[in-house]
């Protein structure tokens, strides 16, 4: 079968997903198939091609603009002319589709009788199906996998990054409900999201398949590399824990200051907390919070920062803390596995399947635990090293190449269905 995977916008910035859409497109270029597989990406994730798979099984389809010639790609193929254009307008048209309130007519099946551009490309490439390993899924007439991360607006809808900004409650709640009952397959990290995805939207367990997330491909055979001093880079102490996250409020930076503070107080903790990732609307509150408890010469905020540094800033840390409130799948964890740094999770639905006895799991609601975690890893140096090794064999066998492998199964069992009809005809 000739097979689309559709990435979206390869944005660094957006963090686990982009880590997650970078291992999925580097282990397309290892993967033994009878299919071919061609890979999509928006006008904005161009400046990644020529780092991209170069396999003779994937091409990648982009361009400067409609009326540019066609190009030549990183491995010779001829590139559709447009596409990158085309489909970053299937994004403006996705954004616009939902701007209508729950409880008219659904938008999105009066969208859905339109031919879209992706639905355009489809036909025009003749695809036989298409895996969506971004979150935002489009109408197509083929069949489709897709990939889900997270339910949170279900589960903590009073987020305002799930409810009220950005992809709003509704928004997500309507493309949810379209596309999850009329996917081929979908695919999730744990049983827990297995779970949720059939008792929020109908999805017949049969039709869900759990692959764990897999250890971006950035991180294999970095745990022996001499780390740069990234310390005198940015004034750091010799102990510090870090927290690679964006400034969400589900990211939980409060609670993490908090049981800093906590530790420092009643324990006498000699560390110092490490945040790096871009403002998504919250930092300055966080910053209010670090001046309120006084910890303006503990706490470091880096902001954005290469992923160099972001892989020295793991190796060098006492500890990774990660406080989401979102499961139940993150991706941080396994970085810092794969680094050799020690982890304290959120004890989340998911994280035990997911994490197993790799992480110290804590109440992220409990300032009190996060303290006691970050004191316990500080002072115990043989905890540290079991962490260390605990966390490294959980991730031995979360690569890429495994998680690309399952995908591509399903897809072999199922083109003996898809094979029964032709993608141009049309049914009465």
């Amino acid at each position: 079968m000739k097979v689309a995977v559709y990435l979206g916008a390869r944005d660094p910035e957006v963090g686990g997903g982009f880590a997650f859409q970078t291992s999925v497109a580097e282990a397309l270029k290892g993967l033994e198939s009878r299919h071919e597989y061609v890979v999509i990406y928006d006008r904005r994730g161009r400046q990644l091609a020529e780092t991209g798979p170069e396999g003779a099984s994937v091409k990648y389809l982009h361009g400067e603009q409609a009326t540019a010639p066609a190009a030549t790609g990183p491995s010779g193929e001829g590139l559709l002319k447009g596409v990158g254009t085309r489909i970053k307008k299937v994004g403006c048209r996705f954004r616009r589709r939902y701007r209508r309130s729950l409880g008219l007519r659904d938008r999105t099946e009066i969208e859905a009788e339109r031919e879209s551009p992706l639905q355009r490309l489809v036909k025009e490439e003749e695809f036989d199906l298409i895996w969506f390993a971004s979150q935002k899924y489009q109408h197509v007439s083929i069949p489709f996998i897709c990939t889900v991360w997270d339910l949170q607006h279900r589960l903590q809808p009073f987020f305002p990054e799930v409810s009220t900004a950005g992809w709003t409650w509704g928004q997500r709640e309507e493309h949810y409900r379209f596309f999850l009952p009329r996917a081929t397959k979908v695919l999730t990290g744990t049983h827990v999201g297995k779970r949720e995805i059939a008792h929020f939207y109908g999805v017949a367990e049969d039709n869900i398949e759990v692959i764990p997330f897999a250890v971006p491909p950035y991180l294999r055979g970095r745990l022996q590399e001499k780390s740069s001093n990234v310390r005198d880079k940015y004034g750091l102490k010799d102990k510090y824990f870090f927290y690679p996250a964006q400034f969400w409020p589900h990211k939980n930076h409060v609670n993490v200051l908090l049981g800093l503070k906590r530790a420092i107080a009643e324990h006498n903790l000699d560390a110092e907390l490490v945040f790096a990732g871009s403002d998504r609307g919250n930092q300055a509150f966080v910053e209010d919070e670090i001046r309120r408890l006084g910890l303006e010469k503990t706490v470091h905020i880096l902001g954005f920062v290469p992923r160099s540094d972001v892989l020295d800033l793991y190796r060098e840390a006492q500890a990774l803390v990660f406080a989401s409130f979102f499961g139940p799948d993150n991706i941080p964890p396994l970085e810092a596995f794969a680094l050799g740094c020690p982890t304290i999770a959120a004890r989340v639905n998911g994280a035990q399947e997911q994490l197993g006895d790799a992480a110290i799991l804590v109440d992220p609601a409990r300032p009190d635990e996060i303290a006691m975690a970050m004191v316990v890893v500080s002072n115990d140096v043989a905890l540290r090293r079991k962490l260390k090794s605990e966390g490294y064999n959980r991730i031995e066998s979360l690569t890429p190449a495994a998680y690309v492998k399952s995908v591509n199964k399903i897809i072999d069992r199922l083109a003996s269905i898809r094979r029964c009809w032709g993608g141009n005809a049309t049914y009465r």
